[in-house]
């Protein structure tokens, strides 16, 4: 009917091997669309669309490698610069669409978000009041950043038995992992600056440590008992304070 020189046997053929590789299922005389073979499609689609887009719809830039397998989500970059830019939109979403009952716990061997982004308003204070943030180390750069946070009403904590880098929000939980190269230079970066003035300008910062090129991994993790526990490590660092 539409003009295509194809026989019966060939329609015939195709039919068997679509149905032989489960695509097709055969009911009476009909066939239709496999169901499971639709959901694996949809479940690529799915994965692809969130290899390119990030929560807000935006391309994700810097995205070397990314894998799915269950609850866990993997993302590779090749610097810390890449990760932060992408940990920023995450954190940016969630700080707009969180409950305000809900504890926010974050975990970081040092703390830098001031001197990348001073123009962020966080001005929700009844928000700003349920972020709980631990800090390991204690130098005057970590110290700086905090005490920015603790002017917006946040509550901080250093606790030097703690390592890590992760965030819960809700049942997910988002870490990070560094190549031991770059946590080498992150923490002598910090360690050896004993002034503000020292650091000359955020792009020293960003050229010599941000951009050096090694491993980066962030999990993002959505299972209830594993974010449950981190967060209640977190604040138990502020119930020793009290």
């Amino acid at each position: 009917n539409n003009g295509l020189s194809v026989g019966f046997h060939a329609v015939n053929k195709a039919i068997n091997e679509l149905q032989e590789s489960k695509v097709l299922e055969k009911s009476d005389r009909e066939y239709k669309l496999d169901y499971n073979w639709v959901s694996q499609l949809h479940s690529f689609a799915e994965g692809l669309r969130s290899r390119l887009l990030d929560e807000k719809g935006c391309l994700i830039h810097g995205v070397k490698d990314l894998k799915q397998e269950g609850n866990i989500t993997t993302l590779t970059f090749d610097n810390l610069l890449d990760m932060d830019r992408y940990s920023k939109s995450v954190h940016y979403f969630y700080y707009a669409n969180v409950s305000a009952k809900d504890p926010l716990c974050l975990m970081f061997d040092h703390h830098w978000w001031h001197i990348l982004y001073p123009e962020k308003d966080y001005s929700d204070t009844t928000i700003n009041s349920n972020f709980y943030c631990v800090c390991k180390n204690n130098t005057l750069l970590d110290r700086t950043g905090n005490d920015f946070k603790k002017t917006l009403g946040m509550n901080i904590a250093y606790n030097n038995t703690m390592s890590g880098n992760f965030a819960v929000y809700g049942d997910v939980v988002i870490q990070n992992f560094i190549s031991n190269e770059i946590a080498s230079a992150l923490n002598s970066f910090f360690v050896s600056t004993k002034s503000l003035k020292d650091i000359a300008a955020p792009q020293k910062f960003v050229d010599k440590i941000l951009k050096k090129n090694g491993k980066v991994i962030v999990l993002i993790n959505r299972t209830a008992e594993l974010a449950e526990q981190l967060r209640n490590q977190v604040l138990a660092c502020f119930e020793k304070k009290k």
